[in-house]
């Protein structure tokens, strides 16, 4: 009976032990669910706001744009037919805006698109125009989101202060943003059923949401959590959604941005989350049924064969046969686990290396074989700092000292060609005094940072740098020239009728001609001059060591080269022209490099009025 007893409570235990453990494994499996779906939530929160950025600061260089040309004609003093060409200018090239207006300081129109009613004269009731009139400084103002009075029409008012080089208050320029464009940006992300996508302003005020909801915009969002505590402690992070937006219980994430006043915010159900959890939750239910069924038979089974062994049976040879099982049994058991061990040193992706206090390397796994060119045999005479040259003056101690991780490294293969790695080093919980290394080749990475920075500084569309790349260096080279008092050119290039080649051949085609205008400017200045495209069109020229006559012949041999250039665009060839604006920079004159361009996009539009196809150089004392 005792020993009975004592086979019922071990067959408990092991139950119990079973059971334990796949509840573990399903709660692991639960925090797996809910970590991938916050890690998703706070990337798609992160790409809508770069995303929304990069828009918000097309429509604020617009309004620059605007704000420029309106000083430089000494406010409103030209004609406003010539200014609202302007604005139909920019709002054709610039797309997502319903509108674009310019008011004066009493808040009179001055001009405005064609898709503004003209029933609206004057804006001193729009905050928009309101937020301008006592603040000197000029940050682009983004408003919530509001309805046109005439066409019922929602809109996203954005609004920069227009003023001279004085710092005079000359009126303010304002844009609607069509909610559908940013509707678009939580659209592209293209998450699973169930997660919602919201752009808010950092006041609370909702400008988009992934489902256009009646809910979504008539909710109060400012008076949850979110606003009142969570956004002012971190500009980004993750929280429960039940908690700080009233939603249904959940996760989220939300991240805000450090230039405009706009926030992310990525939720999603906990239904939603731990569906397919809950789904398998069924598999780990039968699991856990059919092993304690399985183990109370094989309980019952192993206790009646034991009883009648031993009753049966109880002479040494008998005994001494059990015996020679066992340990058949463990030398078995004890290959199988070495065959895993070798099986997940050789299935691993990154090098695996097993090395002594010494530095001498006693494992070497197959990813290392092929990441370094040694084989396991040869590595195995060989020390760490044969494979890592670095790796004890990066991590600053012996590979005896603990744990350690050096986070990049050198990597030198058996060719002597090497690489960037990250190892991370682990010591062994035993005092046998081994350390696993583990290696990872991030060239891949570092290839993919260098593109990165060249995708933040070039053109996407011509290769070409952008304008604020082109601005940066720009200034470096002014600031050369101010101080060893060298010679410097500044060019400004137009593409004549640019227009009537998107109209007529389609934007395609437009494009070709940009990128053969900027390949003629390659092949025709030097490498140290700097070529940047400006916006639309327009391309800005660098000439540094280099005096306004010499860039004035340079100008009329790319005018000679560009119409030599010939577009092809299916069955048709096209060709065209461009203009030019040059100037040289005076130390004595010229403050900054808005000087020196503000007048060579005067000898451009000269340049334009004269006809097209040509060049203007202007020197500093004709201005």
């Amino acid at each position: 009976m005792k020993s009975a007893w004592r086979w019922i409570a071990v067959v408990l235990v092991v139950i119990v032990l079973i059971d334990v453990q796949l509840y573990n494994l399903a709660a692991e499996a639960r925090r797996e669910v809910i970590a991938q779906a916050e890690s998703l939530l706070r990337r798609s929160s992160n790409t809508v706001l770069v995303r929304a950025e990069q828009l918000i600061d097309i429509y604020d260089r617009t309004l620059s744009g605007v704000g420029e040309a309106v000083a430089l004609r000494d406010g409103f003093r030209g004609e406003e037919a010539e200014l609202a060409r302007l604005l139909t200018r920019r709002h054709q090239i610039t797309a997502g805006l319903q509108w674009i207006l310019v008011a004066r300081e009493n808040g009179d129109r001055a001009a405005s698109t064609h898709d503004l009613p003209p029933s609206r004269r004057n804006f001193t009731d729009r905050w928009y125009f309101r937020v301008h009139l006592d603040s000197r400084e000029n940050p682009l103002y983004v408003g919530p989101r509001l309805v046109g009075v005439a066409t019922g029409v929602p809109f996203i008012p954005v609004s920069r202060r227009v003023e001279d080089e004085d710092k005079r208050f000359l009126g303010v320029a304002a844009a609607g943003i069509d909610p559908v464009s940013l509707t678009h940006l939580l659209v592209d992300q293209r998450l699973p059923a169930g997660y919602t996508l919201r752009l808010f302003l950092q006041s609370g005020d909702l400008l988009a949401c992934l489902s256009e909801s009646v809910d979504c915009y008539e909710r109060d969002w400012s008076k949850t959590a979110l606003f009142r505590s969570l956004l002012a402690a971190a500009p980004e992070g993750n929280f429960r959604s039940g908690e700080f937006l009233g939603d249904e219980p959940g996760a989220g994430a939300f991240a805000s941005s450090a230039r405009f006043p706009i926030v992310a915010v990525a939720t999603v159900d906990e239904r939603t989350v731990l569906a397919p959890w809950r789904h398998s939750g069924a598999e780990y239910v039968a699991i856990a049924v059919s092993s304690n069924l399985a183990l109370w038979l094989i309980a019952v089974f192993a206790f009646s064969q034991t009883r009648r062994r031993r009753e049966a049976m109880r002479a040494l040879a008998d005994a001494n046969a059990r015996l020679e099982e066992r340990v058949a049994t463990r030398t078995e058991e004890l290959c199988v686990s070495e065959a895993r061990a070798r099986l997940f040193m050789n299935t691993a992706t990154d090098a695996v290396i097993v090395f002594d206090d010494a530095g001498l390397i006693v494992e070497f796994n197959e990813a290392a074989e092929r990441m370094f060119g040694y084989g396991a045999a040869e590595a195995g005479t060989m020390t760490l700092d044969a494979l890592l040259p670095n790796y004890r003056a990066l991590a600053g101690r012996g590979p005896a000292d603990g744990d350690a991780a050096a986070p990049e490294l050198t990597g030198r293969t058996k060719d002597g060609h090497e690489f960037f790695v990250e190892i991370t080093v682990g010591r062994t919980a035993d005092a046998v005094g081994l350390h696993v290394g583990i290696v990872r080749d991030i060239s891949g990475r570092r290839a993919i940072e260098r593109e990165l920075h060249r995708l933040a500084t070039r053109d996407a569309l011509t290769g070409t740098l952008n304008r604020g790349a082109w601005t940066s260096r720009a200034k470096q080279l002014t600031t050369i020239a101010r101080r060893y008092r060298r010679p410097l050119t500044l060019m400004v290039l137009d593409a004549d009728r640019f227009k009537a080649i998107n109209d007529t051949y389609g934007h395609p085609a437009g494009d070709a001609v940009l990128r053969a205008f900027a390949q003629v400017l390659e092949r025709g200045v030097r490498a140290a001059d700097v070529i940047g495209r400006l916006g639309g069109e327009e391309f800005g020229i660098v000439l540094p060591e280099t005096d306004l006559p010499a860039a004035c012949e340079l100008g009329k041999r790319l005018l000679d080269s560009i119409r030599e250039c010939r577009v092809q665009d299916g069955l048709v060839c096209l060709s065209f022209t461009v203009s030019i604006g040059a100037t040289c920079f005076d130390p004595d004159r010229d403050d900054d490099l808005m000087t020196v361009y503000r007048r060579a996009d005067r000898a451009l539009y000269e340049a334009k009025q004269r006809g097209r196809d040509r060049i203007v150089c202007q020197r500093p004392e004709d201005a």
